[in-house]
């Protein structure tokens, strides 16, 4: 049986793969999440779509983190 063993260009690659649509799953949570709740006043909307914002960043910025890596390698 051989071993199968991974490159570390591939890993940064399949994990920046993911961690880019992480990123699309929490900015189309802040677009989708204030009609499917029904919010009534601008304010309920606005804790609605600032609820996912710090997570859509904080997943955008390590995308481009790994995939900058995975290019470097």
């Amino acid at each position: 049986m051989q071993k199968i063993t991974f490159s570390n260009k591939s890993t940064l690659e399949v994990l920046s793969g993911v961690w880019i649509n992480l990123t699309s799953v929490y900015f189309g949570a802040l677009l989708i999440s204030p009609g499917i709740f029904g919010s009534t006043n601008s304010f309920e909307t606005l804790k609605l779509l600032l609820s996912n914002l710090p997570s859509a960043i904080l997943s955008f910025v390590i995308a481009i983190i790994l995939t900058e890596k995975a290019k470097n390698i």
